[in-house]
């Protein structure tokens, strides 16, 4: 499923810059036929774009969480409550 998602979005990134480019501009039933194309890609690109972030954010809470709970990083509430005592 991901790798279809990644091809997905390579071919939106593709049509993006052929959106860009002179020629296809100059060629209304062209352009218009891509953007159209791109249209229907961008939701789901957006959707996936926001999935891949999440899974990232995910992967940096559980590394921190690791290095917390080995002892090589202190948690947040030690140091906060050490400037205290």
């Amino acid at each position: 499923m991901v790798e279809r998602l990644e091809s997905i979005k390579g071919n939106f990134k593709e049509l993006t810059d052929k959106l860009t480019n002179p020629e296809i501009i100059a060629n209304q039933a062209e352009f218009q036929h891509l953007a159209k194309k791109r249209a229907e890609m961008e939701s789901l690109v957006s959707v996936y774009n926001k999935y891949v972030s999440m899974l990232k954010k995910l992967e940096d809470a559980k590394f921190i969480e690791w290095i917390i709970d080995d002892g090589i990083l202190p948690s947040v509430s030690s140091i906060h409550c050490s400037r205290f005592f």
